[in-house]
């Protein structure tokens, strides 16, 4: 990504941020809290996906020694 490229995105995201009433701000802010919520869900499932499979792996190494 260029310098000029980096300054317009930033310039944009300024310009809409000095824009907006509250409720954007207060429907943004929603937003934001919706999807981190969300992304904490998919992450907590994740792991409980590699606490299994870490538990089946040492299952299988220590079924294959007999």
């Amino acid at each position: 990504m260029t310098s000029e490229k980096l300054a317009e995105i930033v310039g944009n995201k300024i310009a809409l941020l000095t824009s907006c009433d509250e409720s954007a701000i207060k429907q943004a802010e929603l937003v934001y809290a919706e999807r981190t919520a969300q992304l904490k869900r998919e992450i907590d499932a994740l792991k409980e996906k590699l606490d299994n499979l870490e538990t089946m792996a040492g299952c299988e190494l220590f079924l294959s020694d007999f």
